[in-house]
């Protein structure tokens, strides 16, 4: 891929790792309205275990240096 692309594929573990931390960031913000009974939604009740599961997944790679 890199090959053919040019895509430089040195930093792929920062790359996901930055984009579960920014899905969290979004999903938090949601979750934060639903606590604060901006939206009544009840499917947003358990949006923080994605929010755990973001920062995990994040960790993880880092820990691991790989996907």
């Amino acid at each position: 891929y890199e090959e053919k692309t040019g895509f430089d594929l040195k930093n792929q573990v920062f790359y996901y790792a930055f984009g579960a931390f920014k899905i969290g960031v979004i999903i938090q913000q949601i979750y934060a309205r639903y606590k604060k009974g901006l939206t009544k939604d009840p499917r947003f009740a358990n949006l923080i275990y994605s929010v755990k599961a973001c920062g995990a997944n994040a960790s993880r790679a880092i820990e691991k240096d790989k996907i």
